[in-house]
């Protein structure tokens, strides 16, 4: 994805994260994280947040909650490029071979704070102490989201 459009999806986060309907969706998530032993939970945004707003070659954007000091299985997505970051919380992300300190988006340094993970590469989060937020965007719609879990070589969708 030209730098531009990495720009583009830096202002929508920005613009995203005090949104009313992204901070429901988050304490929703946060609710539902803590009533399962899932080592994370996530929903598509609202489509009145992204209907003709996502960059070319965008399809879908995504709200994760991760829970605090649990590392999430490795896996990979073989159909999808995902760009993602932090807008609450910390950790580690396991990006193939390099491992990162997450940092929250920053709104003046997009390009540090937006991770790129291209199809078929493994990776991993590792909240610190406190539940990890991210804003993922993929080049499939959520429909057609495939995760692949590396140990396990479960197959899913999150959507059914």
């Amino acid at each position: 994805m030209p730098i531009a459009d990495l720009r583009a999806l830096g202002d929508l986060v920005e613009g995203w994260r005090s949104a009313p309907e992204l901070q429901r969706a988050i304490v929703a998530l946060e609710h539902g994280l803590a009533a399962c032993d899932e080592p994370f939970v996530g929903q598509p945004l609202e489509p009145g947040l992204v209907r003709g707003r996502l960059p070319a070659g965008i399809a879908s954007a995504w709200v994760f909650v991760l829970r605090a000091g649990s590392r999430n299985p490795a896996h990979l997505h073989p159909n999808s490029t995902q760009y993602t970051t932090a807008i609450r919380g910390g950790g580690r992300a396991f990006l193939g071979e390099r491992e990162v300190a997450l940092r929250c988006f920053d709104a003046a340094d997009p390009l540090g704070t937006i991770e790129v993970i291209p199809p078929g590469m493994p990776h991993a989060f590792a909240p610190g102490g406190e539940n990890l937020v991210v804003v993922s965007f993929h080049t499939v719609a959520p429909g057609e989201l495939v995760e692949i879990e590396l140990d396990s070589a479960r197959r899913r969708k999150y959507l059914d």
